[in-house]
């Protein structure tokens, strides 16, 4: 292993790259008591699963509703998790996905046999795997989206269905809950209005299930996309997100139209999608045994699927004069969740390392890019930067990080996929969120 200077200096070698920032949420405790959530759930595991099947029945049931309106493929369906609702002192913000049983798939995949057969009412007959998700669209909406497939991962689409919900009012605080299967023993009041939703079946199977739900105002012909306006049902329920721990696990409890229900093993269990999301940043530091008296500092942006690593390097021991910079555009997905000999929870990353770019920051820094013909170029001219191909573009770089309760982030990578463990205790691995 090397630190996550080396990687990034020698980017195609055997690398360590070591973060720090702040999480929350026991993931070993909701893996274990998770099961009963999943399997006990007579409504497929999830509350909201049950909207096609029996709400949209009830909801759009009055006479004054208007017919099924088609859209072009794609635009009446809001994918973008871009908003945050606040919960007290808490956010749910971007996209989650649903966990079966604890499990937190890459991308919310779940081709699982039991969860399949679990949700056989909500999902079309032959589907091999499917995605459940809580997308915030707005500070007052969100969407409820079901994604079916053919095959085992996720790639072969057969339909889909977006639930759309708006006025969402946050209100008190409600303490005294049922501290059932790890939850808070509190949770916020939220009301919700069942606005519309968009559905489209690609598949025979898939057009069959949607026509079973919403035959009663209109008929669902394969291929075509679909808005449906609901009965504007407002719902009521306990959500809160988790207090500590390493999944920022989000609930929601067992909505209903009279009442707020306390909370239960048919509860929703989301995890966010993307667990890093945000730009990370080391304070300045130096390496032990550099003559030179250098400093560094060192950032990653991580955006959904996408990774940008940044070194800055100082010609001073405190991050004042700069003298060059290094950054790269990657991509990376997460992989398996990992329980380390200690009792801590980590999950493993996949990285695809693509291009890289270098900066000289002062003359000394121009003077020696030329003279080694730096990345292939003898013309470097001060804070211009230059694409630096041959830095490992194509290649894979496997990661395995470790979310602690103390709001510390630990991220080693490897040319090879054998990771047990993280280290600790890197001088250079603290990275806080900016």
């Amino acid at each position: 292993m090397k630190n996550l200077l080396s990687w990034l200096v020698l980017i195609v070698s055997t690398a360590v790259l070591v973060l720090s920032c702040a999480k929350s949420d026991d993931s070993k405790t909701a893996s274990t008591d998770n099961t009963t959530s999943s399997s006990g759930d007579s409504d497929s595991g999830s509350d909201d699963s049950s909207d096609n099947s029996s709400d949209n029945s009830s909801d759009n049931s009055s006479s004054s509703i208007p017919s099924c309106s088609t859209y072009e493929s794609g635009n009446a369906v809001d994918t973008v998790g871009s908003g945050t609702i606040t919960l007290g002192n808490k956010n749910v913000s971007g996209t989650y996905s649903y966990s079966w049983q604890g499990v937190t798939p890459t991308d919310g995949c779940i081709d699982n046999s039991s969860a399949l057969s679990s949700w056989s009412d909500s999902v079309p007959s032959g589907t091999g795997s499917f995605k459940h998700k809580f997308i915030v669209t707005s500070n007052s909406s969100h969407t409820i989206a079901d994604y079916w497939y053919l095959d085992s991962n996720c790639s072969t689409s057969i339909g889909y269905s977006h639930k759309k919900y708006n006025s969402i009012t946050v209100g008190d605080n409600t303490t005294g809950l049922n501290e059932n299967l790890s939850r808070p023993s509190y949770g916020y009041k939220v009301d919700k209005t069942y606005s519309s939703v968009t559905l489209k079946g690609i598949t025979d199977n898939a057009t069959t299930l949607l026509n079973s739900w919403f035959s009663d105002y209109c008929t669902v012909t394969k291929g075509v996309e679909y808005n449906v306006p609901a009965g504007q049902t407002i719902y009521k329920a306990y959500w809160n997100t988790a207090d500590s721990g390493n999944t920022d696990w989000f609930w929601m409890s067992r909505k209903g139209t009279s009442g707020y229900s306390d909370w239960s093993d048919n509860d929703n269990w989301y995890y966010p999608d993307n667990f890093l999301d945000g730009t990370w940043k080391t304070s300045c530091y130096t390496i032990a045994g550099d003559s030179d008296n250098h400093s560094w500092i060192q950032s990653f942006i991580f955006s959904g699927t996408s990774l940008v690593p940044k070194q800055e390097k100082f010609s001073n021991s405190n991050c004042t004069t700069a003298l060059k910079q290094k950054y790269g555009s990657h991509t990376f997905s997460y992989g398996d969740n990992v329980t380390f000999n200690n009792g801590n929870t980590g999950r493993k990353i996949t990285i695809t390392l693509s291009t890289t770019k270098k900066l000289p920051q002062s003359s000394s820094a121009v003077s020696a890019f030329n003279s080694s013909s730096e990345c292939g170029y003898s013309n470097w001219e001060l804070n211009t930067e230059k694409d630096c191909p041959g830095e490992g573009e194509g290649s894979t770089v496997y990661g395995l990080y470790q979310l602690l309760d103390n709001g510390t982030l630990y991220l080693e990578t490897s040319s090879n996929d054998n990771q047990t463990s993280v280290s600790t205790n890197s001088a250079s691995s603290t990275f806080v969120k900016q």
